[in-house]
């Protein structure tokens, strides 16, 4: 059975991890497992399209940390610049 979405949905940061334990009913234990809260970044600003050479830039050792941001979306550069405390200028809102 497939799961998830399969399809690109968007990029963040994570804001929050917990570590927390799940009961499988039919094993009749319990797991670790963990919890994600992500904020997923606003691109309207980048007409909703994402430029996959920013994450080829980001895996090239050879270039600089601003040589990265070339083909960054606006969102991802404003976050740099902002922080945790821009979040909610960031951040998609749906």
């Amino acid at each position: 059975m497939a799961k998830g979405f399969p399809a690109f949905q968007g990029f963040g940061v994570i804001e929050r991890a917990e570590l927390i334990a799940q009961y499988d009913a039919r094993q009749g234990c319990s797991f670790p497992n963990y919890v994600f809260d992500i904020a997923v970044f606003d691109m309207s600003k980048d007409f909703e399209t994402f430029d996959w050479r920013w994450i080829s830039d980001r895996r090239d050792r050879t270039l600089t940390i601003p040589e990265t941001k070339r083909h960054a979306p606006y969102s991802w550069r404003a976050w740099t610049v902002a922080g945790h405390q821009g979040l909610g200028r960031i951040k998609r809102h749906s």
